[in-house]
């Protein structure tokens, strides 16, 4: 056994290159798997224990504003576990202006059974009428701390000075995303929260209730809830969010599948790629011995110790690489996991020891050292004792007699030839190809993916300033806006949140309305009476059904619009102001109910789309701060930065998976070209010998590799894209457009494996000039 051992170690020094860059797939793949599955094994416990901790609710009821004797009959609701009644409201802040703050209802000095917080700095409130609790994401942005002093504005126009006592983590709010929004902006959105007396008083109203937290009994039927919910609350403008579709939440469960989906599809792929290295390395290695295999079980080696023998060069390959890949994947693991609590919120002590995952990477890298050689050694142990006598038979004269057809000359009847030679060679080296195209090609699409988005985010937007006020207003709000020095254009948005029923299916987004004649965002509006659908909405219908705050429509669909960010449905000014008229009815429960008339705005808008100048855009942009109705202030500059920064975490680790990628592709097909190379040493050097020029020899090698380059371009360019959908698959509502084979990234990808088979084909052609022809020729296969 010494004696087999020193030849396997021999034999691995005589093919250093080799031996190297299947390792480094080794250990790339076990790298990737051990650091992305220890990250979200870290951080979703955590996550899944701050939710459990802070009680986060299984469903929320907002309404306008219902009476506290709902209370009782939410709480009888068969299935119904806890109800919490609170205050929530929209305002802003005098020390921010241009943010929307959402200001949510503690019962302090006690702590609720829903919706709870983590205090990340200072203390819970005490009970005290001015304190104020601030989240985490916003006291990080806007700077804010334990002392300083925020003037929050009710509702009917004056201030509240409070002090922040402390910054919190709350479980509805990790990401700052504002509502009908899908990614945080903490610049302009925040939340922030009080004593239920506290909000009364910012809201001015008494003995009522703007939202229910409700937690549910285990197995309970929640259509059933549902419908009884709805009966008791629909009569206050009901809306019903379930706790796992809250923004925020939606938002961090998105990015973790995301994590855990490349921490299964990018590590197969490399471990796969590795077997695929090592079942090519290997399977050379026993053609090359076959002698030697055979006079091995001359010498009385058993089959079985003839197998393991061979099986060892793989497996030292796995093995090693594996156990660098463990020691690489435990600094990916903390830098992902960092940088992801950063990004979204998330508490940073997710921390795991990882012993599963790093256990599991050992297994992976065994057993994918196995898969790539126990065939080529069980190939090597059925070697009889008689073939250290005899080379295995030339290829069949029928075969020869076939290629005398095909047309192109001798040099093309010879690269054929040799391409159906040895098909399982052929095969697998086009399949290594294949890994490695669609390895590279799936981070580049994604990456492009995120420009694409940005560019067309930036075609469509614009405007300079984008204002959102506290509360909807009246058509003629735009003049107020319009005669503000350096304002030129001014235009009227409804954007509100609606249920639509497209066929069977029914989807929660939001509406977009526009006149006919606006200029400042490039969208088509279609006209009264009919809507167009958002790529990634259904267009499986004829008629859409939207649902607005107040009013149902039913709508003809005209067509579809690319959008950028999210899926909207977009109609016209006029149907989308529809949905925030209430109809008679709702007006006489409100006054049978509260004694007074329900206000009811005549053309609202939910937001203005203005165009300044561009040398008095940051004076103009404080005075529409300044605006008494104004709650925020989008900056189209300011969104191009949010969305880049946005995109920056993730561009970030899909760079990381796109290095990865490129590394891994050229090991393979550096390992598959010159393995290819060397199994046709006596070939190409018996062509030198019967007086074939060097310039025709390259050309045929280079014909054949580029022929088995395009054939694993074409089976790789499909398993690319499909990781790359795969990936995104849970971003469709961020990024709706999906993603395609763009031409510029699938031709930079095929340049590039055009480019490595030549660096790979490289050490091959110029061992033409360097072998000794004899000593070659002489050498047995």
């Amino acid at each position: 056994m010494v004696i087999l051992w020193r030849k396997l170690l021999r034999d691995l020094r005589r093919h250093p290159g080799q031996a190297m860059a299947l390792s480094l797939v080794f250990v790339l793949g076990i790298g990737a798997f051990v650091g992305l599955r220890i990250a979200y094994e870290g951080l979703e416990p955590a996550t899944e224990a701050l939710y459990a901790r802070r009680g986060l609710p299984d469903l929320v009821a907002r309404v306008t504003f219902a009476p506290a004797r709902v209370v009782p009959d939410l709480e009888a609701i068969p299935g119904v576990a806890v109800v919490v009644p609170r205050i929530a409201l929209e305002t802003t802040v005098q020390e921010l202006p241009g943010v929307r703050v959402r200001v949510l209802s503690l019962p302090a000095p006690e702590r609720p059974r829903l919706g709870d917080v983590e205090v990340v700095a200072g203390r819970y409130l005490s009970g005290a009428p001015d304190e104020v609790l601030v989240v985490e994401g916003m006291a990080r942005y806007h700077g804010l701390g334990v002392g300083d002093r925020l003037q929050l504005r009710t509702r009917k126009g004056g201030y509240r000075t409070f002090r922040v006592v402390g910054v919190v983590r709350q479980p509805e709010h990790l990401s700052l995303i504002p509502p009908g929004g899908f990614m945080a902006l903490p610049r302009v959105y925040g939340v922030v929260l009080v004593g239920e007396t506290a909000a009364r008083s910012l809201l001015g109203r008494q003995g009522g209730y703007t939202e229910f937290a409700l937690a549910l009994e285990p197995g309970t039927d929640e259509a059933v809830v549902v419908r009884a919910v709805e009966q008791v609350l629909d009569r206050y403008r009901l809306e019903l969010v379930w706790g796992r579709s809250l923004p925020s939440v939606r938002n961090v469960q998105a990015h973790i599948d995301f994590l855990r989906q490349s921490a299964r599809i990018f590590p197969a792929f490399f471990l796969v790629a590795g077997a695929l290295g090592g079942f090519i390395l290997l399977s050379r290695v026993v053609r090359q011995e076959r002698g030697i295999a055979g006079l091995m079980r001359a010498l009385g080696y058993a089959p079985g110790t003839v197998m393991r023998h061979y099986l060892g060069y793989t497996l030292i390959l796995a093995v090693v690489g594996g156990g660098l890949g463990i020691l690489l994947g435990l600094p990916i693991a903390r830098v992902v996991r960092e940088l992801l609590a950063w990004d979204l919120g998330l508490p940073p002590d997710g921390v795991v020891e990882g012993r599963a995952a790093i256990l599991l990477g050992g297994v992976f890298a065994v057993l994918a050292g196995l898969a790539a050689g126990v065939g080529p050694a069980w190939m090597a142990s059925r070697v009889p004792p008689a073939a250290v006598m005899r080379e295995e038979p030339p290829w069949g004269a029928r075969t020869v007699r076939w290629l005398r057809r095909v047309p192109g000359g001798v040099w093309v009847r010879m690269a054929v030839r040799n391409l159906l030679r040895h098909p399982m060679r052929t095969l697998w080296t086009a399949v290594g190809v294949a890994f490695a195209v669609g390895l590279a090609l799936a981070p580049a699409l994604l990456l492009e993916e995120m420009d694409r988005v940005e560019a067309r985010v930036e075609q469509v937007r614009r405007y300079d300033f984008r204002l959102v006020p506290t509360f909807p207003q009246p058509e003629r709000w735009l003049e107020e806006v319009a005669r503000v020095p350096g304002v030129q254009r001014v235009e009227g948005v409804v954007e509100v949140p609606v249920r639509l029923r497209i066929g069977e299916e029914e989807v929660r987004t939001y509406a977009l309305g526009f006149s006919e004649d606006a200029r400042l965002f490039d969208l088509p509006v279609p006209p009264p009476g009919e809507a167009y659908l958002a790529q990634g909405l259904p267009q499986t219908a004829e008629v859409v059904e939207v649902r607005g705050p107040y009013a149902r429509l039913q709508l003809r669909v005209a067509g579809s619009v690319d959008y950028p960010l999210g899926r909207p449905v977009v109609l016209n000014l006029e149907d989308a102001r529809r949905l925030l008229i209430p109809f008679e009815g709702v007006g006489n429960l409100f006054r049978l109910f509260f004694g007074v008339d329900l206000e009811v705005l005549e053309d609202p808008v939910t937001s203005v789309l203005v165009a300044v100048e561009p040398a008095l855009r940051e004076e103009v942009r404080a005075r529409l701060s300044a605006l008494e109705a104004v709650g925020q202030v989008d900056d189209r500059v300011l969104e191009r930065e949010d969305l880049s920064r946005i995109f920056s975490a993730s561009r970030l680790f899909v760079w990381v998976v796109e290095i990865f990628a490129l590394l891994l592709a050229l090991s393979l097909l550096y390992n598959t070209v010159m393995i290819n190379g060397l199994e046709r040493r006596k070939e190409l050097a018996m062509l030198r010998v019967l007086g074939v020029r060097v310039r025709e020899i390259v050309g045929l090698f280079m014909g054949e590799a580029f022929a088995i380059a395009l054939l694993g371009i074409v089976l790789g360019m499909p398993a690319g894209l499909w990781v790359a959908r795969r990936s995104l698959g849970d971003f469709q509502e961020f990024l709706p457009g999906g993603i395609g084979l763009y031409p510029g990234v699938v031709a930079l990808v095929i340049g590039g494996a055009v480019v490595v088979v030549v660096l790979a084909s490289l050490p091959v052609l110029r061992g033409l000039f360097r072998w000794s022809l004899a000593e070659v020729v002489r050498q047995r296969d």
